[in-house]
């Protein structure tokens, strides 16, 4: 990965030096990235005990148990690494939650036509936000019963920008957006997953996830730090509109 985040960003609100991963890192609404390869994981016999976050803020995404740990693939998107889920693996994050809404970027490789949990999050059962890969080659993002579907590719990358306010829930896939009002909003979430649903391994994913990133602003498809990922995604090969 180290390659690719030593390409200088062209922005005129940014240094000319700017390196492009570190131009996401500086962007004020930048929270956490959490990202597969050894540099930024813990890895043991060849699976990923933890996700480090990039940020530095203690929110890892950690699993304990082995048989649920996920695979760390050399060469999986172009020369870099990625977790490979064989359809039992999941993470939990640790640390302190921020507890607002936040606007998630997930570049992933759906590699199974299943409902599966990309990534998941819960306050209580009438409060769950989900991202699903779906077997009929959609991507969902659910808010409580705010719902937005985008085609997404199976067997191919993905970058999935998904998020959830006080009045829009929104997912964009590789550029194609929707947009939705959700029904419910209570409440901060107690639980965050990767790779499974609500901190259980129900519907588990099956396919690969490279980078995972968080951000505090609302779920605005135009915003600069998203069009930051967007060229991060675009370095990988991944066509985004």
């Amino acid at each position: 990965m180290a390659t690719k985040l030593n390409i200088t960003v062209t922005n005129p609100a940014l240094a000319s030096t700017t390196k492009l991963g570190a131009s996401i890192m500086a962007a004020a609404s930048f929270q956490d990235w959490w990202q597969a390869d050894a540099q930024h994981a813990t890895v043991a016999a060849g699976k990923a005990t933890a996700l480090i976050s990039r940020s530095g803020s203690g929110r890892n995404l950690s699993q304990v148990t082995e048989a649920q740990q996920a695979t760390l693939t050399d060469a999986a998107i172009g020369t870099h690494a990625a977790l490979t889920f064989a359809g039992g693996q999941a993470y939990s994050m640790t640390g302190t939650d921020p507890e607002v809404p936040l606007t998630w970027a997930i570049i992933y490789k759906p590699t199974l036509a299943v409902e599966a949990a990309v990534f998941s999050s819960r306050t209580d059962a009438s409060n769950q936000t989900r991202f699903v890969s779906s077997a009929s080659g959609m991507a969902t993002f659910q808010h409580g019963s705010g719902l937005a579907q985008v085609p997404h590719r199976f067997n191919e990358w993905n970058l999935a920008v998904m998020g959830h306010d006080a009045s829009t829930v929104f997912l964009s896939v590789n550029g194609s957006e929707f947009v939705t009002a959700p029904t419910n909003n209570a409440g901060g979430p107690t639980t965050r997953t990767l790779g499974a649903l609500n901190g259980a391994l129900s519907q588990p994913f099956t396919g690969l996830i490279s980078d995972v990133i968080a951000l505090t602003l609302g779920p605005l498809s135009n915003s600069d730090t998203v069009g930051r990922i967007k060229d991060f995604a675009r370095l990988y090969g991944i066509p985004v509109a």
